[in-house]
């Protein structure tokens, strides 16, 4: 299902990627592996049904490796 766009050439899919319990689990476990691998500090997250959005300080990173 597909929402309104807010801006233009916005594209907003409101796909489920987050399902079951086990798909959030593995989800958290691939993202803590990934704020210890660039030794960055997740100061908070929230995971949603589509998305998620968290606030994280990378340590001596540069923030475009942490995103590739």
């Amino acid at each position: 299902m597909k929402a309104k766009p807010r801006k233009p050439n916005e594209v907003v899919e409101l796909t489920r990627c987050h399902v079951a319990d086990i798909d959030r689990e593995r989800f958290l476990e691939i993202f803590r592996q990934i704020i210890e691998d660039f030794n960055s500090v997740c100061h908070v997250y929230c995971l949603m049904t589509n998305h998620y959005h968290s606030v994280a300080k990378p340590s001596g990173t540069v923030t475009a490796q942490i995103l590739e």
